[in-house]
């Protein structure tokens, strides 16, 4: 009878540290599905920033050429 019940209570407890188990790993997998989703969306603003960043050194490069035309054709 002993056995019987220090079988059953081994397997409640074994069955209580499978459910905390379980239960920390789907607050990981939220936890790391919301850094995810940071993550994306840090990296789109990112790419927006670049793609402004090249268009400010192109434009910039364009004036440049503009104010210095003169210099530039003289060269011609």
């Amino acid at each position: 009878m002993k056995d019987d019940e220090r079988a059953l209570a081994a397997s409640s407890k074994r069955d209580a540290r499978e459910e905390e188990t379980l239960s920390i790993a789907r607050k990981a997998l939220s936890i790391s599905e919301k850094a995810n989703a940071i993550a994306q969306s840090q990296s789109a603003a990112a790419w927006r920033a670049a793609r402004y960043a090249m268009y400010a050194a192109v434009i910039s490069v364009i004036s440049l050429i503009i104010s210095n035309k003169d210099i530039i054709t003289s060269y011609f």
